[in-house]
């Protein structure tokens, strides 16, 4: 799974995140689940904070959903 380019495809960004980007997204993430979000609201609110171009571009297949992502990144 490259989570940066499923990210990039489910929030409709200009480019690929970083590292550092995806990492930050999931902090934020995580977090705000943490404080009882749930969690497709929370990525995308941290979708909006951490990543340039939100929304910026739409594409006809969508990303893994919030869980998925999350649990690929607990991983590391």
């Amino acid at each position: 799974m490259d989570v940066a380019e499923d990210l990039r495809l489910r929030y409709g960004l200009e480019r690929q995140p970083t590292q550092d980007e995806v990492d930050e997204w999931h902090r934020v993430t995580k977090n705000l689940i943490a404080e009882g979000e749930p969690n497709s609201k929370a990525g995308d609110v941290a979708a909006k904070y951490v990543l340039p171009g939100y929304r910026t571009r739409v594409f006809k297949s969508e990303a893994d959903n919030i869980e998925a992502l999350l649990k690929e990144l607990s991983k590391k």
